[in-house]
């Protein structure tokens, strides 16, 4: 069932710091440099909950692009740049995986740290 999970989130990616109200199609094209032709997205919301007040964190946004190239030119390009900055708010972009898939990932991480290193 979690292969299943995640196969179905393979588009889709994890938005953070995005405060409410903001355009998303603004900062994918003027803040990671992107064409319009470059993703399609599927669709976009933010989590479930209440809208935070001003002080608090934003919810995060799931976004799911039409194709898995776009995703992953988005992410690319997000690495890249090291941290994005939009109009007064840090953006950080992960990938949307199950719980106990990033468990079994930050587990393997140290493992895969040492294989590299021994190269």
């Amino acid at each position: 069932m979690d292969d299943q999970e995640n196969r179905a989130r393979r588009k889709n990616i994890r938005l953070v710091g995005l405060k409410e109200g903001k355009r998303l199609e603004k900062i994918l094209s003027d803040g990671l440099g992107l064409t319009g032709g470059e993703y399609e997205i599927e669709r976009c919301h933010r989590s479930l909950g209440r809208r935070p007040g001003p002080t608090q964190t934003p919810r995060i946004i799931l976004v799911r692009f039409l194709r898995y190239t776009a995703r992953e030119k988005v992410l690319a390009a997000a690495k890249k740049k090291k941290g994005i900055s939009w109009e007064d708010c840090s953006l950080s972009f992960f990938e949307d995986m199950t719980k106990e898939r990033a468990l079994q990932r930050k587990l393997f991480s140290p493992v895969m740290k040492a294989l590299c290193s021994a190269r």
